[in-house]
């Protein structure tokens, strides 16, 4: 507990020797500004309090370390709402950890709006709303001191934690105010044929990885021998021709050199390069990576055309495109012979010696090939894999992936373990479209959150306490206290008052004599689906909410028929998290969608209630 001091920093490492830590306490001090390693390998903490301190902005990848983090307090700082503080607010979207109510202090148009309320487009950054002052110091300037903690990114850029990629940006030399934690540094795939002379090492004492593969240069950089603590250099897919005796004599800590050959990339030259990135295909064309080079495969419409065109047009055209890869030859033409062509043989070999000579009798069946459209989706070409749906477009063919995998052709497993939610150091096993936390010993729960529970004394005032539902009882001041399971309330927990889904096969069933003829009914959802049920009671006299392209709908029958029914004016699909409130009284239904205007539907009939006999689903 650190609160009530006047603490301005947090000095690198300051956390580092205690890993276990589960609370750290700074409220109401005077910090204003945080390293993007201040919390590093924390994993077990799960309350952070930075309230009432004087931040202004956070720097993206703050929190990353903190897997089990519960409860964060971030209110009380003067936060400028910009677009440098735009991945807080998503941040918060997904996991809405803030409890104490943080809101912008600046620009105007968000003061005192909470941050984890704001749609994230509205944190965007114009001339009025930069920290800089033409005049005066920027803000990096402004607000290091001894902290320095580089809150931006290099135009051009992407940070992510303690990385600083620039790459594929066509640059010719370093960009300016590359981050001082900054310990790995991309710069591959760009036009560099020198490193400036501009001191940049001097100004990153982090720096320990450095790619330089995909540029121009000739030579090994001299500048790299003057910095001596870089673990590994790629200088691989250069025009390097000779190294030197100095060329790293300087570097002592150098672990691993890459100088891979053409067309490779990666620490141990292991990944092939993507050709295709900067290719010539053309008329919507699909290009084909291969070894240092890449193939074009036409579009079936465009080929089609080609082929209907005289036997000298077509092989013009072919030859004509050899410069830009163009060499891909339809099947059946290989599989043809003795074409009367003698006229053409010089113009064939150009492009291929494997390609052979079909007679002019096949001009026929070639064309009645190219006028029937093909149909990738038919059962022997279909690609998509693991039951997915292939629809056909104008340029092919998409797949729409089934849950759990992705991939142009739905054949990769995605890692539903890369944003998990397994704690006190479980281990997460994937599965499709699911996973499950595997916990340590004495842990349990979906995600192993809750603790081992306590051993007690026999004569425990918690002997004879009869607490529900999994709660554990524990002593306050000689007072058995039953400390309830998320979800649940009372004395001893006996009420259940909210539930949380994971799995998607999953539902809650509550039966009818806990349903009551004036029910209030508030849900938390984010999803990206476009329909879907979200809950139903009864099947003739009825209510039942629904996902309706992207809209809730909520019908609702006592009696009367048909039933009537009312949609929400906002869409709830974008993958972000929507309260939706439900509210049935007698013969009335209202619904709200993230506390806006209620939506009122009344269905009058002779009964004046629902049917409340069944269970009610969710």
């Amino acid at each position: 507990r650190l609160e009530q001091n006047s603490i301005k920093v947090i000095p690198p490492g300051a956390f580092s020797p205690y890993k276990k830590l589960r609370r750290i306490l700074l409220n109401a001090n005077k910090i204003n500004c945080l390293r993007v390693d201040a919390f590093q390998d924390l994993h077990n903490l799960n309350l952070l309090s930075l309230y009432d301190n004087k931040l202004q902005t956070i720097a993206k990848g703050t929190f990353s370390p903190l897997r089990a983090i519960q409860t964060m307090h971030l209110a009380q700082n003067p936060f400028i709402c910009d677009c440098h503080l735009k991945w807080l607010a998503d941040y918060l979207h997904t996991n809405p950890i803030e409890t104490s109510g943080a809101r912008c202090t600046s620009p105007r148009r968000l003061a005192n709006k909470r941050i984890g309320q704001i749609k994230s487009k509205k944190f965007r950054c114009s001339a009025k709303e930069q920290y800089f002052i033409p005049g005066t110091e920027d803000y990096r300037s402004k607000l290091s001191g001894d902290c320095f903690a580089d809150l931006a990114c290099p135009e051009k850029c992407r940070c992510e934690g303690t990385t600083v990629d620039c790459s594929n940006q066509k640059l010719t030399k370093i960009p300016d105010h590359i981050p001082q934690y900054t310990a790995e540094l991309r710069l591959n795939n760009n036009e560099f044929t020198v490193l400036e002379a501009t001191g940049i090492f001097k100004k990153l004492p982090q720096l320990r990885k450095m790619y330089l593969d995909g540029n121009q240069f000739t030579l090994v950089p001299k500048e790299l021998s003057n910095y001596k603590h870089l673990t590994l250099i790629d200088l691989s897919n250069n025009r390097i021709s000779t190294l030197s005796n100095q060329s790293f004599s300087n570097m002592t800590q150098l672990l691993t050199l890459c100088i891979c050959a053409d067309g490779f990339e990666g620490e141990n030259c292991e990944i092939n390069v993507d050709d295709c990135e900067d290719n010539d295909c053309e008329n919507n064309s699909t290009c084909v990576d291969g070894i240092n080079n890449y193939t074009c495969l036409c579009p079936p419409e465009y080929t089609a055309v080609k082929y209907l065109m005289p036997y000298e047009s077509y092989i013009d055209f072919m030859t004509s495109h050899l410069h830009s890869h163009f060499l891909l030859i339809p099947e059946f033409i290989l599989s043809v012979s003795d074409w009367d062509s003698h006229h053409l043989a010089d113009k064939i070999v150009k492009i291929s010696e494997s390609i052979g000579y079909p007679s002019s009798s096949a001009y026929k069946a070639i064309r009645e090939l190219c006028e029937e459209k093909l149909d990738f989706c038919a059962q022997d070409l279909n690609p998509c894999q693991h039951d997915s749906k292939c629809i056909l477009t104008p340029k092919g063919f998409k797949c729409d992936c089934t849950p759990g995998y992705i991939g142009e052709h739905c054949d990769i497993d995605f890692d539903d373990c890369q944003d998990n939610k397994c704690k006190n150091g479980a281990h997460c096993t994937d599965a499709v479209n699911s996973y499950t936390c595997i916990c340590p010993e004495g842990y349990s729960g979906l995600f192993c959150e809750f603790s081992p529970p306590m051993v007690l004394p026999r004569t425990s005032p918690c002997d004879n306490f009869d607490c529900q539902n999994g709660a554990q009882c524990i002593i306050r001041i000689n007072e058995p206290i039953c400390q309830c399971l998320p979800g649940y309330q009372g004395e001893k927990c006996e009420k259940l008052v909210s539930v949380n889904f994971v799995n998607k096969e999953s539902y809650l069933q509550i039966p009818s004599a806990k349903v009551r003829p004036q029910t209030n009914i508030t849900l938390q959802i984010a999803t990206d689906e476009d329909s879907g049920i979200l809950l139903y009671k009864g099947d003739k006299d009825h209510i039942a909410v629904e996902l309706y392209r992207g809209r809730v709908r909520a019908s609702y029958d006592t009696g009367s028929h048909p039933a009537s029914a009312i949609y929400s004016v906002e869409t709830i699909n974008d993958g972000n998290f929507h309260i939706v409130e439900l509210l049935a009284l007698d013969q009335s239904l209202s619904l709200s969608v993230d506390g806006g205007s209620p939506k009122i539907i009344t269905n009058l009939s002779k009964q004046s209630t629902l049917n409340f006999d069944s269970p009610l689903y969710v």
